[in-house]
């Protein structure tokens, strides 16, 4: 668990880096071209820094479930990070807008304005929102490996999963999928979320083998009381968001 996180720490410090680099060297992809040799260069990095959590992962599972079949490393191929790249730079039908205050030069003041990253290359803002979006998107990419081994290693040896919250950056979505305790086995089962992380999600994923008896059913069950509270999905996240608050 410490190696993990140790391995977690450093994928965030590492890829905040190279992604500025990068940033600083190709710039902000204003095509898709552009932003495909910028993927092409970052690829290496990420395979790499995948290995090493994978392998972190999986020492943690040999040593926790020594009897368990871990299973293989799941490919990681190019194409994914290119369209990884595209997004984070807007580059598609429907581009993600950021919230930026760029100065106006017509007339010499700062202006808010909904824009792509592609669209204004060069703006010392955009340049910055460029790399917090390709930071926290590579960063997920390279963690989902040791999730993957989870639930690959899960669905091998016939047992069950669950999310925890690691307390560092946790969302009411996240909370709602660990409130639900050691259910998933498959994506299926998880009702397709069960699976599903966003960038600058710090969940973890842990193999259950008695789902009544398990480190962290007690969080769990503490989560799902306050769902079944709440009633709602707004208003859990708006209990949620307030615990955090008082915690803060």
């Amino acid at each position: 668990m410490s190696d993990l996180k140790a391995v977690y720490a450093a994928v965030d410090r590492d890829t905040a880096v190279a992604v500025e680099e990068l940033i600083n060297s190709f710039g902000v992809p204003a095509s898709l071209e552009q932003a495909d040799a910028l993927a092409s260069e970052l690829f290496p990095a990420v395979v790499q820094r995948r290995q090493a959590v994978f392998a972190a992962e999986s020492a943690g599972l040999v040593t926790e479930h020594p009897d368990l079949v871990i299973a293989k490393q799941r490919p990681y191929r190019l194409p994914a990070l290119q369209k990884l790249v595209r997004r984070c730079a807007g580059l598609g039908q429907k581009p993600q807008l950021a919230q930026l205050e760029l100065f106006d030069p017509a007339t010499v003041n700062m202006q808010s304005r909904r824009v792509a990253p592609a669209w204004m290359p060069h703006e010392p803002e955009v340049i910055l929102e460029m790399q917090r979006r390709l930071t926290a998107g590579v960063a997920r990419h390279t963690k989902q490996v040791g999730r993957d081994a989870i639930f690959d290693t899960a669905r091998r040896n016939g047992v069950m999963y669950a999310r925890q919250l690691s307390g560092k950056e946790n969302c009411a979505f996240c909370a709602m999928l660990a409130s639900r305790g050691a259910v998933y086995a498959t994506k299926q089962g998880a009702g397709g979320n069960g699976n599903f992380f966003h960038d600058h999600c710090d969940c973890r994923v842990v193999i259950v083998r008695d789902p009544n008896n398990w480190a962290g059913k007690h969080e769990a069950d503490r989560l799902y009381r306050m769902w079944r509270h709440a009633g709602s999905t707004t208003a859990f996240g708006q209990a949620f968001r307030a615990e955090q608050g008082a915690l803060a």
